[in-house]
């Protein structure tokens, strides 16, 4: 067996506590949810607070023994989307372990961001926040740059729901994006049709709860247009259909 492990910028309190991934893997925490790939705990150290993400395989099908594990995709994605300018909650250690037979294991560790919201909570419990018009436009601006962003060089998210964009409620809020196993660069109709899929899940939520004026706002900003071409209502059209029948 053959252990990656890895710590960035820790504190003290942190290398101590996230030493290894042996220990990593047998904290115990408040659990958050647990799939059949993954658990997620939240665990206290010192003043601060964190989620260790642990993966009980490296993915799905092939992905369990060949190619980048899910684990691995997520810490590189994270830093990259560091790397470009996309704000993302700090990954703090991250590795894995190939098991015998070729399936691997790991585990990331990500400090907890202070007063902050899944975007879709945020719309769905109501918050006073989502009242806020100035607030509310800011937020789905920021949303649309970061989404751009990742796009213009090439990357889809590929589970860009909104339940994995964070924000907090400042006057001038910022938008956090997190959760991303399944993101990678991709060229060609590939990523036409991610691109489409990371717009159609942020609206699939969006839909419930913000106007079409709003809608059609965040997809100018996204495209950083003020009048829509023929091309853009093309897109719009296959971001509306593009969970029909599924």
């Amino acid at each position: 067996m053959t252990d990656i492990w890895q710590l960035s910028n820790p504190s003290e309190l942190e290398a101590e506590q996230f030493e290894n991934l042996e220990h990593v893997l047998g904290a115990e925490g408040e659990q958050i949810n647990t799939s059949d790939m993954s658990t997620l705990v939240r665990v206290k150290v010192g003043e601060s607070k964190y989620y260790i993400k642990k993966y009980h395989r490296g993915g799905r099908h092939f992905r369990r023994r060949l190619g980048r594990s899910r684990v691995r995709a997520e810490w590189e994605n994270s830093h990259y989307f560091r790397q470009i300018g996309v704000p993302t909650a700090r990954l703090v250690a991250f590795g894995e372990r190939r098991k015998p037979f070729g399936d691997r294991i790991g585990a990331l560790v990500i400090e907890e961001l202070e007063n902050v919201q899944d975007m879709a909570n945020v719309l769905k419990t109501g918050c006073h926040m989502q009242q806020n018009k100035a607030w509310l436009g800011r937020v789905t601006q920021k949303i649309a740059k970061y989404t751009a962003m990742l796009h213009d060089k090439g990357f889809v998210h590929g589970d860009l729901k909104l339940r994995n964009i964070l924000v907090n409620f400042g006057l001038d809020p910022e938008v956090y994006i997190i959760d991303c196993p399944d993101g990678s660069i991709k060229s060609g109709m590939l990523f036409d049709r991610g691109v489409v899929k990371d717009i159609a899940c942020l609206d699939r939520t969006a839909k419930e709860f913000l106007s079409r004026t709003q809608r059609l706002k965040f997809y100018k900003n996204y495209k950083k247009v003020d009048k829509l071409s023929t091309d853009d209502k093309r897109m719009i059209k296959r971001v509306l259909t593009f969970f029909e029948g599924r």
